[in-house]
């Protein structure tokens, strides 16, 4: 999300740039919040963007809880103050946790190394 630059946020808004191939995930986001899509210009990506109030409410109340990257929790916290909401930390991770299956599938790669000792 982004934020105004002043000391007191003026607004807020939520930017996804993806891979044109991943269209149709943006498509979904759109469809549940609201929002805009648009091709980037001179790359094969496109933008995301929501600013409307409402469907920025709703999506704070969804993702509230769930955002685990400290630099958007943070961005989140601002947001969740400027909206007079409680930021929710979310819950301590565990092997029957999901998240780790959805990280994996999204890096998409791992990597073991093994010496040769």
């Amino acid at each position: 999300m982004q934020v105004g630059t002043s000391e007191a946020i003026r607004y807020a808004s939520l930017e996804i740039t993806m891979d044109i191939r991943d269209e149709r995930a943006l498509t979904a986001v759109k469809n549940v919040y609201g929002g805009s899509i648009k091709l980037r210009s001179g790359v094969s990506a496109l933008r995301y963007r929501l600013h409307n109030k409402e469907g920025l409410l709703n999506l704070i109340n969804d993702v509230n809880g769930e955002i685990r990257n400290p630099i958007r929790l943070i961005q989140l916290n601002y947001i969740c103050v400027k909206y007079n909401i409680t930021l929710n930390y979310p819950s301590k991770l565990t092997l029957n946790n999901g998240w780790f299956s959805g990280f994996w599938d999204a890096e998409g790669s791992i990597a073991i190394n093994a010496g040769s000792n």
